[in-house]
């Protein structure tokens, strides 16, 4: 989290009312580079991606690559040692879980180790089996034993309340309000 909290240019609490009272979030401002259009058009990321919900999503760039926000996250955290994926729950249904650690439609994530897997399951089950609300970015060290949550805010996008029952299930499955972490182009109030 080291690289990501250096790039941020503000850090504050970000504050949420749960049914077992009030919890602080850490919260990042960050604005990632923005692609520009040669390297968009050099990447064929436009080419390559035929689902309209991704078309419609901003990229950024990162290390000269063409990647979303969540995916430019990932890149952060890997450089302070943190295997992760990004949880695309507009995509996942029913029993399908879409997980991505590179850019669709092929950077499918491998199979999560154990104990992650356990952690997310037991907090997608809390949530009534849905992953509707589940922070965009899930990353481990080691084994699973240390783990964060960081959901992402893009430009247009605020808060809702499928978040807040994710984050009721998730501290009620152990996570601890330091595991998780906002990063925003704006932070929510």
């Amino acid at each position: 989290m080291d690289k990501l909290r250096k790039l941020a240019f503000e850090k504050r609490q970000v504050v949420r009312e749960t049914d077992d009272g009030e919890i602080r979030i850490e919260g990042l401002k960050v604005h990632f580079p923005c692609a520009s259009l040669q390297q968009i058009k050099s990447s064929r990321v436009l080419d390559i991606l035929e689902d309209n919900a991704y078309l419609s999503k901003t990229v950024v760039a990162h290390d000269g690559r063409v990647m979303f926000g969540e995916l430019a996250i990932l890149r952060y955290l890997e450089k302070d040692q943190w295997k992760g994926v990004w949880v695309d729950t507009p995509h996942s249904h029913g029993r399908k879980d879409v997980l991505w650690n590179g850019m669709p439609p092929t950077g499918v994530a491998p199979a999560l180790p154990p104990k992650v897997s356990e952690k997310f399951q037991a907090i997608k089950e809390k949530n009534g089996g849905e992953l509707s609300g589940f922070f965009d970015v899930f990353a481990w060290k080691g084994d699973g034993d240390d783990f964060i949550f960081i959901e992402y805010k893009g430009r247009s996008d605020s808060p809702n309340d499928n978040e807040m029952e994710w984050i009721t299930a998730a501290i009620s499955e152990g996570v601890k309000p330091e595991q998780l972490c906002i990063v925003g182009y704006d932070l929510p109030s």
